[in-house]
């Protein structure tokens, strides 16, 4: 069976292949490799009548929802060789929310090489930074439409890692946390698969406990990229002054960094703090639209589970304001909070990026830890940045 599987896959990359258009001098090549791979497809569904049915099927699909490539650098004479270095070549990839609707920070910093559609998702293929990168801007807002994004970008292309920089809503107090504070996402749970009793209580799993979850109810983020997010997130929140109105203060705010965050992933936006503190006491969420749908896609969807880690800024706090959703009123003129917020996230990842291009580690095979690689007890004071900001190795 195994067997099987192995060859439908290889049919479902010949006939990614065929589909792809090049842009750029090599057309009249790619027809004549497509001739020779439809050829050669034919010939191996030969060979395996059983799944003749199936196989036809799935190229349909793809033939149905083409991959088209476009591209804004200069093609080489080998129409295989640009689709190889496309598709095969390690890349790290960058999951874009969809608002707030500011990118400036990364398109400036993007070098595009190419744009891949695949059915109606759209993904940016360059560098950042240096650093060889897949982007995509997710279609609709919210969770699903991410892990859609997420699912189809890992299935098309050899990630390294999956790095979301987002924004999310604070689930604790303002003593503890601030409108531009940064939380570098260690661990995420989804906070809204949960069974509430007739009395009320909240226990972790819809169905019979934290069993029904197993090892997927936290997902753990790599240490090495908590690492590099941890030092990055510092540098940014020690360079940056969010102002007074955003958190009533009466100078700049500089932001604290949690280092180890457990994220919360829901499709909820709570304000309503007694429920908040229910589900935090059950799961140990710190914040709310974390990505665990998106980190689940790319953990399960390939062979090697892919890394991810998610960079959020807090960007409203229905603790701090009891009105407007927990959204400060934005001055005339001014940004507004969620993009402060989102610019913070952003240029975290841009300086995780330029670390990884300085440390030479974009192409270390990093891994997804199926158990916390940390202490749990450091999760209790996820301020305390622990060892991660001195040079020890995780």
């Amino acid at each position: 069976m195994c067997v099987d599987v192995t060859m439908q896959l290889k049919h479902v990359a010949a006939v990614l292949v065929l589909v792809i258009v090049v842009l750029g001098g090599s057309s009249a090549y790619l027809l004549q490799y497509a001739s020779s791979l439809q050829t050669e497809n034919r010939s191996l569904m030969a060979n395996n009548t059983a799944l003749n049915g199936e196989l036809a099927s799935i190229a349909t699909h793809y033939a149905l929802a083409a991959v088209n490539v476009t591209l804004y650098a200069p093609a080489g004479s080998d129409a295989q060789s640009v689709s190889s270095y496309i598709f095969a070549a390690p890349r790290a990839g960058i999951l874009i929310p969809k608002g707030p609707a500011n990118y400036t920070v990364i398109m400036d910093a993007y070098r595009p090489y190419a744009n891949v559609t695949a059915g109606t998702f759209t993904f940016m293929v360059g560098t950042l930074e240096g650093v060889p990168v897949v982007m995509t801007i997710e279609q609709l807002g919210g969770l699903a439409s991410r892990s859609l994004n997420a699912e189809r970008m890992v299935t098309l292309f050899n990630l390294t890692m999956l790095i979301y920089p987002g924004t999310s809503g604070a689930h604790l107090p303002p003593s503890e946390m601030k409108i531009g504070d940064i939380v570098v996402g260690a661990r995420l749970v989804d906070f809204g698969n949960f069974y509430m009793a007739p009395n009320g209580a909240l226990y972790a799993g819809e169905f019979s406990g934290v069993s029904s979850l197993g090892k997927f109810l936290y997902l753990y983020s790599n240490p090495a990229l908590v690492k590099i997010g941890a030092a990055a997130a510092s540098e940014v929140a020690n360079q940056t002054a969010i102002p007074q109105w955003v958190n009533n203060m009466s100078a700049p705010y500089e932001p604290k960094v949690f280092y180890f965050g457990t994220q919360g992933s829901s499709e909820m936006w709570l304000t309503n703090t007694t429920f908040i503190n229910a589900t935090n006491s059950v799961f140990h969420e710190i914040d709310e639209d974390g990505d665990y749908p998106s980190a689940l896609a790319v953990v399960l969807g390939t062979a090697r589970p892919t890394p991810f880690i998610e960079i959020s800024t807090i960007s409203d706090s229905a603790f701090e304001y009891s009105t407007n959703r927990g959204i400060p009123s934005t001055p005339h003129g001014a940004m507004s909070a969620s993009v402060y917020a989102q610019t913070e996230s952003d240029q975290v990842l841009l300086l995780m990026l330029q670390t990884m291009k300085q440390d030479n580690v974009t192409t270390v095979p990093y891994y997804s830890p199926t158990q916390s690689y940390f202490p749990s007890q450091w999760y209790d004071t996820p301020t305390n940045p622990q060892t991660l900001l001195g040079n020890s190795t995780p």
